[in-house]
């Protein structure tokens, strides 16, 4: 029995008599199927356009699978693109066969229904899955931004100055680098005077009885 994606597609199976019933709901599944389908290969040419590999693909369960080590980067690079690449290729061929039985299911939904009725249907189906799309696309956007935003972090060159300092070297930028500790020694004619040594003056000399 075909699945409908949107519970609001029953009230328009009200006015179908019941022997066309099975046929007009396939005919809304898929053309709901076909939204999904559409909005998603235009995920994964995002994902491909940007090298953003998408959590389906990142599973460890894969890597397993086809036994490549994590840290053997380049490799891991290369097949999570060609899975990704088949991915586009199945949904693609998928979505279009989904368009091409419901055409064929179309005319004969055409063909068996009033006019009126079924225009009446296709114009809630088309309203359906606009909505359907609109929600879907911003929800992939969504998702898009996040592991984009993530990558563009892993990415990014950390600044010299941002880097942290060893308590027993220098920074690296030289504007930043502090004076160094003066190690001239002192001048002979500014060398301090003992208390005991200093000169007496006029107004600090001692009284005498």
């Amino acid at each position: 029995m075909p699945r409908l994606v949107d519970s609001r597609s029953w009230d328009l199976l009200r006015e179908v008599p019941d022997e066309h019933f099975r046929l007009v709901k396939e005919v809304l599944s898929l053309r709901q199927k076909i939204t999904l389908a559409r909005e998603t290969c235009h995920f994964l040419r995002r994902c491909i356009k940007h090298h953003v590999i998408p959590p389906f693909i990142r599973r460890r369960r894969v890597l397993d699978e086809l036994r490549i080590h994590p840290e053997d980067r380049p490799r891991l690079e290369e097949m999570e693109m060609r899975l990704l690449r088949t991915a586009l290729r199945h949904k693609n061929s998928t979505m279009h066969t989904f368009m091409r039985r419901c055409d064929m299911l179309e005319a004969d939904c055409s063909r068996c229904l009033e006019p009126s009725v079924w225009q009446r249907i296709m114009d809630g189906s088309s309203f359906i899955c606009s909505s359907l799309g609109i929600d879907t696309k911003e929800t992939l956007d969504r998702k898009f931004a996040e592991m984009f935003n993530e990558l563009r972090a892993l990415r990014r060159p950390i600044s010299p100055f941002r880097r942290p300092v060893s308590p027993t070297r220098w920074p690296t930028s030289p504007s930043r680098r502090p004076a160094p500790p003066s190690r001239r020694p002192a001048s002979p004619l500014r060398r301090p005077v003992s208390p005991a040594r200093r000169p007496i003056t006029p107004e600090c000399e001692p009284l005498y009885y």
